[in-house]
């Protein structure tokens, strides 16, 4: 499942795609949307591919890649798509770990240590390392309201980041790595 993030970035949020209203999670036509971006521009534009995960069926997944600048690029995404998503048992896990978090959400941002485990689920399930190399908190209120970790394997960095109704995770490359950690390990940061 790591090759969905391979020099790219996900988000997934807790609603219909295109109408905002929330998903509906037992219904048998639900499908977790995954919107994709590269994280380099081509063309002055970054890819988009927008994969549909369905969670209650035995459905195939979907997706649909835009802004491709060649059709090289595309069948290498569509490679890379394929690929991470083959093992059947492997993104039903991923799926369930993401429904689940999402279906709990207000209780895994309620406290600190429920956001730890669920990066670390969903670090799991993308089959990344679990261990937190550093983390960020936003709080308003006393309220956590964003709780991001990085995690390192060997000399690369990836990103699981818990925000509001969305979940983000990707590869910190290039000189995103630097920016980025250093936004959380400066003072005054926790």
């Amino acid at each position: 499942m790591k090759a969905l993030i391979n020099h790219q970035s996900i988000r997934i949020d807790n609603h219909r795609r295109g109408t905002g209203q929330p998903s509906n999670w037992d219904d048998a036509s639900a499908d977790i949307h995954v919107d994709k971006r590269t994280n380099r521009r081509f063309g002055g534009k970054q890819v988009k591919v927008i994969i549909k995960l369905p969670i209650n069926s035995d459905s195939e997944p979907t997706f649909e890649i835009r802004n491709s600048p060649n059709q090289s690029f595309k069948r290498t995404l569509t490679k890379e798509i394929n690929d991470a998503l083959r093992d059947k048992e492997k993104r039903n896990r991923f799926t369930k770990e993401l429904v689940d978090i999402i279906k709990n959400y207000n209780s895994v941002m309620s406290e600190r240590e429920k956001a730890q485990l669920a990066v670390k689920r969903i670090a799991r399930a993308l089959d990344l390392e679990d261990e937190i190399f550093r983390e960020m908190r936003t709080y308003i209120n006393d309220e956590l309201l964003s709780f991001t970790t990085i995690h390192r394997e060997g000399a690369r960095f990836y990103f699981i980041s818990l925000e509001q109704a969305q979940i983000r995770v990707g590869e910190l490359d290039g000189p995103f790595v630097l920016r980025f950690i250093y936004r959380i390990t400066r003072p005054g940061t926790t």
